[in-house]
């Protein structure tokens, strides 16, 4: 951190609280269940924005937004197991759009001489695939195509496996918007041909 302290961006960065580690903290499925209902219902989900160094000037470029939970009075990250519990309750939509909005109200504050370029904000397919809430998503990024520029929406190898054509025809819309997006955990090159994803 002290690499970066000469960025404005470190006192909407670390002003935040900073994650505890729930890899120790043991929660039965229902309870860790209701808990995140419980949060996305009432919006007690926010982003953490970990500061990305590039390592030629070592200097913050970028943020990696991860999603926490309100627990009592601290802020927690989502525990791996919780997210799984997102995926099969489909609450990733709502919490996607919690994550989204708050990363954009980030980037609204960013003082104008910050050297944070951009920000990788986690999507899922469920987001993509859903018709009841994509375009919301849609509107909610029309509505703030001028930070399209710092934001990179971000996608699991996994989550593009899912979305066929139609799926595909969603992810190419928000192209079109002008947002660029990132690939993560990546498995299998060979998925892809060679073939560019949105061609």
């Amino acid at each position: 951190v002290a690499l970066m302290a000469d960025d404005p961006a470190l006192d909407l960065i670390l002003g935040e609280p900073e994650p505890l580690d729930l890899g120790a903290v043991q929660m039965p499925f229902d309870d860790a269940l209701l808990a995140l209902r419980r949060a996305v219902r009432t919006e007690q989900i926010a982003p953490y924005i970990f500061p990305v160094i590039s390592l030629n000037d070592r200097a913050l470029r970028f943020g990696s937004a991860v999603p926490r939970m309100r627990v009592k009075s601290e802020a927690v990250p989502l525990t791996e197991k919780q997210l799984q519990i997102a995926r099969e309750d489909t609450l990733f939509p709502r919490l996607d759009a919690l994550m989204l909005s708050k990363c954009l109200e980030f980037l609204q504050q960013l003082p104008a001489n910050s050297k944070l370029r951009a920000i990788f904000i986690p999507l899922s397919a469920q987001s993509l695939l859903s018709s009841a809430t994509f375009p919301a998503l849609v509107q909610t990024l029309e509505a703030n195509g001028g930070l399209a520029e710092h934001v990179y929406l971000e996608f699991t190898q996994g989550a593009i496996s899912e979305l066929g054509e139609a799926g595909l025809g969603n992810l190419r819309m928000l192209g079109k918007l002008g947002y660029c997006f990132c690939l993560k955990e990546v498995t299998d090159w060979e998925q892809y041909g060679g073939a560019p994803l949105l061609g």
